[in-house]
């Protein structure tokens, strides 16, 4: 299954130790972030070293296995899909639209997000952690 991952469930894996994190630790599947994800990343970093607990070796080597464990899916393929993304999600939350070009531009199965706003969309599949967690 080709997954492509919000940050909000990246940010979530870093911050607990929890039913998230171990599913992306160790998922088999084939898992996708848009570029913007490490953008974003950056722009939370105090917030994730502060609310983690963790040393900032300890937050940049989580943060890397998570990375590494999928693909980034640079900016240019998401352009390719942007009009039809902008399309769903400008009325929804345009913040988001990347995430479904992302989801359009690997032809993803689903995407993986807590954010329930998704479900008003209907050209791409959405599964919540706890559903991912029920089908594997």
């Amino acid at each position: 299954m080709k997954l492509v991952v919000d940050t909000n469930v990246l940010i979530s894996a870093i911050l607990r130790d929890s039913t998230t994190r171990r599913l992306l630790r160790t998922t088999r599947e084939e898992i996708f972030f848009p570029q913007s994800v490490v953008e974003e990343l950056w722009q939370h970093w105090d917030m994730l070293l502060e609310r983690s607990m963790m040393t900032e070796e300890n937050l940049r080597q989580l943060v890397g296995l998570f990375l590494g464990q999928g693909s980034i899916v640079p900016l240019s393929l998401l352009r390719l899909h942007w009009e039809k993304a902008a399309a769903v999600m400008d009325a929804i939350d345009p913040d988001d639209t990347m995430v479904v070009a992302c989801a359009l531009a690997v032809q993803a199965d689903a995407i993986w997000t807590e954010d329930k706003h998704f479900l008003q969309q209907s050209i791409v599949k959405v599964v919540t952690t706890e559903e991912l967690s029920k089908m594997l």
